[in-house]
C-alpha cells in the first residue's frame, strides 16, 4: 500500500485530460481544431519518449540499483507541469499548451514507467504481485474519484469542472503527491 500511494495523486493529476480540450476551448478561447492538432503530436511525441524513458530507467536500476530518484524527479515535473497545464493565464496560446502539455506527458512518464516496474522487484511471487498492482489500481480509482468529487465541494456553485475547479484539484493533488512519495520512499525498500 505504501508503494501505491502516490499513485493517488498521479491518477488525480491525469484525470482532467479527459475533460482538458473542453476547458481550453471553453474558458480560454482556443479552437478546438488547434487542441486536437496540438494533442496529436504530444501523442506522437509520448510515443517516441516512453520506450526511451523506458529503457533509461532500466539502465538506471541496473547501474544505481534504485527507480527512486526517476521517480522522484519525474513526480516533480508532473507537479508542475500538471499546475501550469491547468492553470493557465487568461490569454493562453498555442505554444504555451503545448510546451505544458508535452512537459506533462513526458513527466509523467518519467514517473510512471518506473514506478510500474519498481513493484514488479517488491514481490517475489505471482501472488504478491498481483496483490502490489491490486493496490496500485486501487488507489488509481481513488485519485480519479477525488479529481471528480472536487466540484462537488460546497465552495464551488454548481458541480461542472470549471479553471477553479482545477485549481483546487491540481494544488490538493500535488501535495498530497509530495506527502505520498515522500511516504512511499522513505518508507519502501
Amino acid at each position: 500500500l505504501i508503494y501505491a500511494l502516490p499513485v493517488v495523486s498521479s491518477a488525480w493529476l491525469i484525470a482532467p485530460i479527459a475533460v482538458l480540450q473542453g476547458i481550453y476551448a471553453k474558458y480560454y478561447g482556443l479552437p478546438l481544431s488547434t487542441i486536437a492538432g496540438v494533442i496529436f503530436l504530444v501523442r506522437l511525441f509520448d510515443a517516441i519518449s516512453d520506450p526511451i524513458i523506458g529503457s533509461y530507467s532500466d539502465y538506471y536500476y541496473e547501474k544505481k540499483g534504485s527507480f527512486k530518484p526517476i521517480i522522484v524527479v519525474g513526480a516533480l515535473l508532473f507537479i508542475i507541469s500538471s499546475y501550469f497545464l491547468y492553470v493557465p493565464p487568461q490569454d493562453v496560446g498555442t505554444m504555451y499548451f503545448t510546451a505544458w502539455f508535452i512537459l506533462f506527458y513526458l513527466a509523467w512518464t518519467l514517473f510512471e514507467m518506473p514506478h510500474v516496474t519498481w513493484g514488479s522487484q517488491l514481490a517475489n511471487t505471482s501472488e504478491s504481485k498481483a496483490r502490489i498492482y491490486s493496490f496500485r489500481n486501487m488507489t488509481s480509482y481513488l485519485g480519479w474519484l477525488f479529481f471528480y468529487a472536487i466540484p462537488l465541494l460546497p465552495m464551488f456553485d454548481g458541480n461542472e469542472i470549471t479553471p477553479q475547479t482545477l485549481k483546487v484539484s491540481v494544488l490538493l493533488a500535488g501535495f498530497m503527491m509530495l506527502v505520498f512519495l515522500w511516504i512511499c520512499i522513505r518508507e519502501s525498500y
